[in-house]
């Protein structure tokens, strides 16, 4: 890492997932010449900060809602939760005006219940060389272990349905095959295991019919590096998704999530 990446990193209280995150991203360009940045669902985590460059947050609460909603989470720092420019719950994503050069999501699409409308939304928000930037999580090292990858017609079907949340065989299928499985463990060799409370099938499908009712916030896809690109490449050749995979950063040891940028076709 070169002297100036070095000192962009050196920031009092990032994470080691975001100085990583920084590293793939920013490479050897400084924020600030990279033009404006919108992050989504940056929390107390961000990956761009107000002070280096033009960046605005969104996020579905507002800083207050969110400071509130965290305030007791061991893994959040409820203090260092960032201000909310765009508030999703009042204006949807597609309501932000279109003036950015990159998007960044870290561990958002993985929940949005229509991934083919979020991304074409993400292409109208950004310029001719718009670029985005997600980290997602992988579920060789995750509690997605047991789920099936998603695939495109997976995306297609809640295209075409027009998905606003999840549906209950989404939930069904996280609460039943959910299970322990930590990124540490995992590739040390240690076997995902099922917890000792695993519902039933029939269990799951009649808390997932509950649940169903109001928006249930979970696991809409499932990848891994190697079928999140093979997704990308499927639903890019017809032009479902206006987007192509221009950089991958996979799995590190010992940690669950890989990276992607994303170029405008």
């Amino acid at each position: 890492m070169d002297t100036a990446a070095a000192t962009r990193n050196d920031v009092p209280g990032l994470t080691r997932r975001s100085r990583r995150r920084r590293a793939f991203l920013f490479g050897d360009c400084a924020p600030e010449e990279m033009g404006a940045f919108l992050e989504i669902g940056a929390l107390d985590d961000p990956t761009v900060l107000k002070q280096e460059a033009d960046v605005d947050y969104a996020d579905y609460f507002t800083q207050a809602a969110l400071v509130e909603r965290h305030r007791d989470n061991p893994k959040r720092n409820w203090e260092r939760i960032v201000p909310v420019d765009h508030v999703l719950a009042e204006r949807g994503l597609d309501t932000i005006p279109p003036r950015y050069d990159w998007v960044i999501a870290n561990h958002v699409l993985e929940h949005v219940p229509n991934p083919i409308l979020w991304l074409r939304i993400l292409h109208r928000l950004t310029g001719p060389r718009g670029r985005v930037f997600l980290s997602l999580p992988d579920r060789r090292y995750t509690f997605d272990y047991h789920k099936a990858e998603t695939d495109a017609v997976d995306w297609i079907a809640a295209y075409e349905r027009g998905a606003e949340m999840p549906d209950r065989y989404t939930i069904m299928r996280n609460l039943f095959y959910h299970c322990v499985n930590r990124a540490e463990s995992a590739w040390a060799g240690v076997p995902a295991r099922y917890p000792a409370a695993r519902p039933s099938i029939m269990e799951a499908r009649e808390r997932a019919e509950a649940l169903a009712e109001t928006y249930h916030d979970t696991h809409c896809s499932v990848f891994t590096s190697d079928s999140f690109c093979t997704l990308i490449t499927d639903l890019g050749d017809p032009g479902l998704v206006p987007w192509r995979v221009a950089r991958l950063q996979p799995v590190a040891q010992d940690t669950a999530e890989f990276r992607v940028v994303l170029e405008k076709l």
